[in-house]
């Protein structure tokens, strides 16, 4: 068995424990909320959880890329330009970093898969890869001709491209595919 991940086919078994809400988040009521861990991946960056919260309204702030699939009972999410309801059956995705406040009429009981980020290095060299790769496929596509056609109101016409913005393109290219190689060997590495 892999880290302390073990299988579990009946979650509603599990034993719950009090997960008070931070006092500062409580806007009205007295939630009460309780969870149990059933699952984590080997390298810690995944958790399922079973969570439960009693009638309240309060605000909570995602401190890691969350997916809640609710189970039983309702609530009421507002988030800065939006409020919708999720019910059982329903399924929400919460960006790390996000917050929202959350009003519980009754009950909520749901299931919680929670994704820790990447650490800050591995995270950054992927974005600057993405980046660089995405870099490369503009600017192969604007070399793929020298000569382009500009619809317009009147159809088309060719448009010739300078001489000077042409060695631009180039450059640009040439940069961009020596940072993904870079990336690329760094990824490699």
């Amino acid at each position: 068995m892999l880290g302390n991940s073990r299988i579990v086919h009946r979650p509603s078994e599990l034993v719950m424990a009090d997960s008070p809400i931070q006092p500062e988040w409580i806007i009205a009521g007295d939630p009460v909320a309780r969870c149990a861990a059933w699952s984590n991946s080997a390298d810690s960056q995944l958790s399922l959880v079973v969570w439960e919260c009693s009638a309240g309204t309060f605000r909570w702030e995602f401190g890691c890329d969350e997916v809640v699939h609710v189970l039983s009972g309702a609530v009421e999410v507002t988030d800065d330009d939006r409020s919708f309801t999720l019910r059982a059956g329903d399924t929400a995705f919460f960006p790390a970093g996000s917050a929202a406040v959350w009003h519980i009429e009754d009950h909520l009981r749901k299931q919680v898969v929670l994704r820790n980020g990447m650490p800050a290095g591995i995270g950054r060299l992927l974005r600057a890869r993405a980046r660089a790769a995405g870099a490369v496929r503009r600017v192969r596509a604007s070399r793929s001709t020298d000569v382009r056609a500009r619809v317009g109101e009147f159809g088309a016409e060719p448009v010739h491209i300078g001489q000077r913005e042409h060695q631009r393109r180039t450059d640009l290219q040439d940069v961009a595919v020596a940072a993904a190689d870079r990336d690329e060997h760094l990824a490699v590495s």
